[in-house]
């Protein structure tokens, strides 16, 4: 299992977080389940290791995972996040994608209802115009940073709608989001962990007004909906479980996975031109396909994590009861053994295969809403900009986490159409 860990191949390296393929290819082939000497959490890299799991969701547990980190620093930022919390705010509750089965079954039931095909189609003429409002405006500037003039403020802009965010207030939602996913990354020191924690705090305050006013008049939107739909067995989300899902299951989940896969998504229309003038010249044969393909090469979340409810044997090693695990979604959507060439942009390949919105019961419930924004996105890049090209003062440096897989910014030329 572990001979490769000598050579310290660890999923939070700053090397392999901006470029993980050769180590994904390396743990595939070599050690498929992997005890990450630096994490300590087992990591699965093969796609069908990965299906597998989500198909039992009892066997690899959606679960407070964090609180199977033992390490001693991660202990100690727990306590102190948990005495803040209840001192400032309120203890947060956990996101829908770290609910058992017997928990998670009720709360996806009302998400499911709030991200029907009828509310996103409802939804879409927003999507669009807002897409366009913000492609125009880049256009207009001949150069700059995609994430962001564009790719950053689209996809929160929208999800703020859903959740009642004036637009005014776009900055401090930046903020917050950065600042959650930065702390869900665990690579953050202890003071930025403690900013984090602080601005999580802010959050709560500021949604609280939300949460009170939806209760007292809803209004139809997303979150009024998630708000004032009682469970199957007639419980109403609280307070504390509310402040989580819109933080992390709305405005993370809803924005982050659109701006990774944008400035993903131009990067390898540059690097790729025969693929950019083959989507330009039928988006409509071909951007959805095109979208897929990115989605699986560059997926915007790297990984998720289970705990084993039993000992797990597979491929000859032992996952213990209760250790944590890392399904890499990164490396099974390059898992040869699923994938033909899967480091090559193939716009013939099967569409949905990937894993890039998890599988199972606990998929992503906003994946619909998630590609209906990058449908609207590079059909408005499409219909406004020309000629993109990628600057050279590029550093192409990774935001540091063992989760998202996510561009800092990403610097273009182009012309106005």
């Amino acid at each position: 299992m572990n001979d490769l860990a000598e050579h310290q191949i660890s999923v939070s390296d700053p090397e392999i977080v901006k470029c993980p393929y050769e180590a994904y290819e390396k743990l595939r082939e070599e050690a498929p389940v992997y005890l990450d000497p630096v994490t300590q959490f087992y990591v699965l890299t093969r796609y069908e290791d990965v299906r597998k799991a989500f198909s039992q969701p009892n066997l690899y547990l959606n679960d407070d995972w964090v609180q199977s980190i033992q390490d001693e620093v991660q202990i100690a930022r727990r306590k102190h996040a948990h005495e803040r919390f209840t001192k400032e705010g309120w203890v947060p509750g956990l996101s829908i994608g770290m609910l058992r089965p017997e928990r998670h079954a009720p709360v996806r039931a009302i998400f499911n209802n709030a991200f029907r095909p009828a509310k996103i189609k409802e939804y879409e003429p927003f999507i669009r115009e807002t897409a366009y409002r913000f492609a125009r405006q880049f256009a207009e500037k001949g150069s700059g940073d995609l994430i962001a003039e564009f790719a950053m403020p689209y996809p929160l802009t929208v999800i703020a709608r859903l959740v009642g965010i004036p637009e005014d207030d776009m900055d401090r939602v930046k903020e917050w989001t950065a600042a959650w996913i930065e702390r869900f990354g665990m690579m953050l020191d202890d003071q930025a962990d403690d900013r984090a924690v602080g601005k999580e705090i802010e959050f709560q305050h500021y949604t609280k007004k939300i949460i009170d006013r939806l209760r007292a008049e809803p209004d139809g939107s997303i979150l009024s909906e998630i708000i004032n739909m009682p469970t199957p067995d007639g419980r109403y989300l609280d307070d504390q479980e509310l402040f989580t899902h819109i933080q992390a299951d709305l405005l993370v989940a809803g924005s982050e996975t659109t701006t990774n896969t944008m400035s993903a998504g131009v990067m390898l229309l540059c690097r790729n031109p025969e693929i950019n003038a083959m989507v330009r010249s039928d988006p409509d044969k071909y951007l959805r396909v095109f979208i897929e393909e990115v989605l699986r090469l560059e997926s915007p979340v790297q990984g998720l994590f289970r705990v084993a409810a039993e000992d797990i044997e597979l491929h000859g090693v032992t996952i213990p009861k209760g250790a944590l695990i890392q399904l890499r979604y990164g490396s099974a959507n390059r898992d040869p053994e699923k994938f033909g060439c899967p480091a090559e942009f193939d716009m013939t390949r099967k569409a949905n295969a990937h894993v890039a919105f998890g599988g199972g019961p606990h998929s992503c419930a906003g994946a619909p809403f998630a590609r209906a924004e990058l449908y609207w996105a590079f059909k408005a890049l499409f219909d406004t900009i020309d000629n993109v090209e990628l600057l050279p003062d590029n550093d192409f440096e990774y935001l540091q986490s063992v989760v998202h897989r996510s561009l800092k910014s990403l610097n273009i030329r182009f012309t106005k159409k």
